[in-house]
């Protein structure tokens, strides 16, 4: 179980000093490092969600928006629609589709969830980021980056503008109609650059600066020698 002192709280971030309720709330929260026990990902991500869901409902927010992962979907050779097949392959996203789940059967929870892809950009810290950090340092050192799969190995991604972007255009959608909306609508969020691991073996290192150039993804990188060991 979450904290109680966590519980107890909730109402407070809830409220507003005008007295009135938010029109959206957006869950950004959970556990999103890799590799951890069930317990881990069932207190951080799915009790969490629960809990800022049950009390969404209660205030009759507008629109709640979970964040939930691409990584729910079971892998395959060609793009996820959203209504494909789901198999989650992680534990993070076996926590997070049980919470998209148990989330849709609150009742008066005005429910929307958003999928997202590698989130790229400015202050993120996940797996381009950490990819790109790693690339540079081998490139300083002058040494061989190793990678454990093949070079058209899909890493699909969303530039972190575009995806707060999506989040208020989302919920101003939802919010058009008298909720709820049935079944609960959801969206994969995801660019256009049909990114791999990575473009024709090379990590991104030169960034452009412009907006534009940043969200074509990681295709204008320019290089270090870095060889695909193929699938394992």
């Amino acid at each position: 179980m979450l904290l109680s002192g966590y519980i107890e709280s909730l109402p407070r971030v809830f409220n507003r000093a005008n007295g009135k309720e938010f029109d959206y709330v957006f869950n950004c929260g959970g556990e999103t490092r890799y590799s951890q026990e069930d317990e881990v990902y069932r207190v951080r991500s799915y009790d969490l969600s629960m809990a800022v869901g049950r009390e969404a409902a209660k205030r009759n927010v507008k629109c709640f928006v979970e964040l939930s992962t691409g990584m729910v979907y079971r892998p395959d050779s060609v793009p996820r629609k959203e209504t494909d097949k789901l198999k989650p392959w992680l534990k993070l996203a076996k926590w997070k589709l049980a919470a998209e789940e148990d989330l849709a059967k609150i009742e008066g929870l005005n429910l929307m969830v958003l999928r997202m892809a590698h989130v790229y950009g400015p202050y993120t810290s996940k797996f381009i980021s950490t990819a790109l950090c790693m690339a540079r340092v081998y490139q300083f050192l002058g040494k061989e980056m190793k990678w454990l799969w093949k070079e058209d190995l899909r890493t699909n991604t969303v530039h972190v503008e575009d995806a707060v972007r999506s989040l208020w255009t989302a919920a101003e959608w939802y919010a058009k109609v008298p909720p709820p909306r049935k079944p609960v609508p959801v969206f994969n969020i995801v660019d256009h650059g049909n990114t791999c691991e990575f473009p024709s073996l090379h990590l991104s290192i030169a960034l452009h600066e412009s907006l534009s150039e940043r969200r074509r993804g990681m295709r204008d990188f320019t290089c270090t020698n870095t060889p695909m060991f193929g699938g394992l």
